[in-house]
């Protein structure tokens, strides 16, 4: 081979390992373009996983906040239906005011679990019976006599009779016979400064139960495990009230529950605590062992 050709060739061989040199260049560019792209893809994606799962999270806590208060409501309308049952005998007035403020609870409950995110006018805001007959700074009207009058004859005696089994009488308010002393005693000290209380406490469990039959259904979920907001009409759950354990007393004075207003509630507010009973704030008329 001549010096010519082979000159020629070695030129050749030259401008194709220039050509493949750069087109490995190219694609070494290429890679590294769209490695990078990758990379900013999976962090993309990542930082999209990331967002999802936090916005899953803050959902979820949602729903626990939400199933939460929902508990807490059946909670309060289990105990106020159950009062309300136990009130029957001592202001029917005002039992069946509660029972209505309770339906209509149980129907914005129900309104709340069906409704949609169709914009719908809220049911109008609820007043409580246990603020009727309230001043308006919730201060007693009148205040508790500090000594009987001095010509009041002597207070009466408040006997303590059997009834069934752990329960007693006392002066008619039926009770559990290990607070019977002290509401003999309260009875007692309420009539000497000119308070005469009567009222209502034990209420048998079984007539609870009777109820959830009637208005819930007779299975054992139905009965004593089923809302009491899914009952028609809404009944508490056995078990719900101190008043099946002899434990609260419904006090009334005049033939009506206490109000705040009262002569009793301002004597029971001022003594009650000496005699182991304690007030639920938001109904002057009941008095129990721990408050509920």
């Amino acid at each position: 081979m001549d010096a010519t050709r082979r000159i020629v060739l070695l030129r050749n061989q030259a401008s194709t390992d220039e050509d493949l040199l750069s087109s490995l260049g190219a694609a070494r560019a290429d890679q590294t373009e769209l490695q990078s792209q990758l990379v900013a893809d999976e962090a993309a994606a990542q930082d999209k996983v990331a967002a999802s799962q936090a916005r899953l999270n803050t959902f979820s806590d949602a729903q626990q906040r939400q199933q939460q208060l929902a508990n807490d409501v059946e909670s309060r309308l289990d105990r106020t239906l159950s009062e309300a049952q136990a009130l029957e005998s001592v202001d029917a007035q005002l039992a069946d005011e509660i029972r209505a403020e309770q339906d209509a609870i149980a129907a914005r409950m129900a309104f709340l679990a069906t409704s949609t995110t169709t914009t719908t006018a809220p049911p109008a805001p609820i007043t409580t019976a246990a603020s009727a007959g309230e001043t308006t700074s919730g201060a007693p009207a009148t205040a508790a006599p500090s000594t009987p009058p001095a010509t009041a004859a002597a207070p009466p005696s408040f006997a303590i009779t059997s009834y069934s089994g752990d329960i007693v009488s006392v002066n008619g308010i039926r009770v559990h016979k290990s607070i019977a002393a002290n509401v003999q005693a309260l009875l007692q000290a309420a009539a000497a400064d000119g308070v005469s209380l009567s009222g209502g406490g034990f209420r048998d469990p079984q007539a609870q139960i009777n109820l959830r039959i009637a208005h819930c259904g007779s299975s054992q979920y139905a009965i004593y495990q089923m809302p009491a907001s899914q009952c028609s009409p809404p009944t508490a759950r056995p078990g719900s009230s101190n008043h099946e354990k002899g434990l609260a007393i419904d006090f009334s004075q005049g033939g009506r529950a206490l109000t705040r207003s009262s002569s009793g509630f301002a004597w029971l507010r001022a003594n009650a605590g000496r005699y182991g009973l304690q007030n639920l704030p938001s109904e002057p008329w009941h008095w129990s062992v721990d408050g509920r």
